[in-house]
């Protein structure tokens, strides 16, 4: 992924975020693992947003299916661990749809999404899942 899509992503998911009543913080530059700081009820506690996002199907699928690596780094892809991010956001672009996933939920390193009323994937759980910004 490109990071023109990246920004994009970041910016759809602030957009989003606002909308919902939440805010948003984006710290500069893009060495932390993490892309913004998400809050809601003034401030009390921050969030650490990894966004990713996709819009490329898997081939070969019953339903349409997006892979998404749960990881970080350029060159050397290392997982995404719960002590550097608290939420994996990811939007899936042609189904226009948000996946708001704790980072202790996250089981492996590739997520497998697909974003139709007949799936039972065990992410599904956490689409649109926009209260997982509301914790006390």
């Amino acid at each position: 992924m490109s990071k023109r899509y990246g920004h994009a992503y970041e910016a759809q998911f602030i957009a989003d975020a606002l909308t919902r009543e939440l805010d948003v913080a984006a710290p500069e530059g893009d060495f932390l693992p993490y892309d913004l700081l998400v809050t809601n009820d003034g401030g009390k506690r921050w969030l650490r947003v990894q966004v990713k996002g996709t819009a490329y199907v898997q081939c070969g699928k019953r339903l349409p299916t997006y892979k998404i690596l749960a990881a970080r780094g350029y060159k050397s892809k290392t997982q995404i661990e719960a002590s550097e991010v608290d939420v994996l956001a990811i939007w899936v672009a042609p189904a226009a749809t948000w996946y708001h996933i704790p980072i202790k939920n996250v089981k492996a390193r590739s997520i497998y999404l697909t974003p139709t009323r007949e799936s039972r994937s065990q992410y599904e759980i956490w689409k649109e899942a926009w209260n997982v910004y509301h914790v006390k």
